[in-house]
């Protein structure tokens, strides 16, 4: 359905046509202005309000503080008295005694002992091919000994031991080498 628009009503303007006349006599001026009123005080404060509840938590710091300054060192403590001395602990056993020996001439056997090593040593002279038997001045305990001979005397037609135990060694002198000294050395425990 069509609407109908209606445009704004006309306006007609008119002058005011104002007639002078004379002005009347100004009023009086305007009185003082009156003290102000006592401020009035309240006879009481009214009670305290209920508390409200608690709030929540706050969440962890993760920040650590600063270090705090070392204290002083004190002084130092006094010192403990002296323990009792432990009981002697018994005597160890006796080693086996020392045999020392100057140097062996020919046909005999010397010897010495440090703790359990034994060396024996010694000469033997005119050793035959058959052998000749040394007895040794300390005999062995754990095992026979290595035996050696001076420089010189070892090879085919030389010398050698042919036997060995914990008390006696055999040396063999080869043929052409009889009436040679054999110098020979036993090592052992």
């Amino acid at each position: 359905m069509p609407a109908l628009v209606y445009g704004p009503a006309p306006i007609y303007a008119r002058p005011i046509v104002v007639v002078p006349g004379s002005t009347g006599p100004t009023g009086p001026s305007q009185g003082p202005t009156g003290n102000t009123g006592p401020t009035g005080a309240g006879n009481f404060t009214g009670p305290t309000g209920p508390f409200g509840p608690t709030g929540a938590t706050g969440a962890a710091s993760t920040i650590t503080g600063p270090t705090g300054r070392t204290g002083f060192t004190g002084p130092p403590g006094n010192a403990g008295s002296t323990g009792v001395s432990g009981p002697t602990g018994p005597t160890g056993y006796t080693g086996a005694p020392n045999v020392i020996g100057t140097t062996a001439g020919v046909g005999s056997v010397s010897a010495f002992q440090i703790a359990n090593l034994i060396i024996n040593y010694g000469q033997v002279t005119n050793a035959a091919d058959s052998g000749t038997t040394v007895t040794f001045a300390i005999p062995y305990v754990d095992n026979p000994p290595y035996l050696a001979l001076a420089r010189g005397h070892s090879g085919n037609t030389g010398s050698f031991f042919t036997a060995v135990t914990k008390t006696n060694a055999t040396l063999w002198q080869g043929t052409g080498a009889n009436n040679t000294v054999l110098h020979w050395h036993a090592l052992g425990t």
